[in-house]
């Protein structure tokens, strides 16, 4: 799944990270995503800046179950 992988490039890769957080148009233009996992994107982006996967795994969680 294109979001579970961005998600898991963010947490492990900082320079990934601070691109999704600068320039998220640039950062998932290889991804094929869904509108709604774009919109999912920008509500996980503060866990994301703080580098916690798990975080980030909670947020999308509430969104839509089928994500974790």
């Amino acid at each position: 799944m294109s979001l579970e992988a961005i998600i898991h490039k963010a947490s492990t890769e900082p320079g990934f990270r601070q691109l999704l957080l600068e320039n998220p148009t640039q950062a998932i233009s290889g991804y094929d995503l869904t509108e709604e996992e774009k919109a999912a994107l920008s509500i996980i982006k503060a866990s994301l800046s703080e580098g916690t996967r798990e975080g980030a795994r909670r947020e999308t969680s509430a969104l839509s179950p089928e994500w974790t």
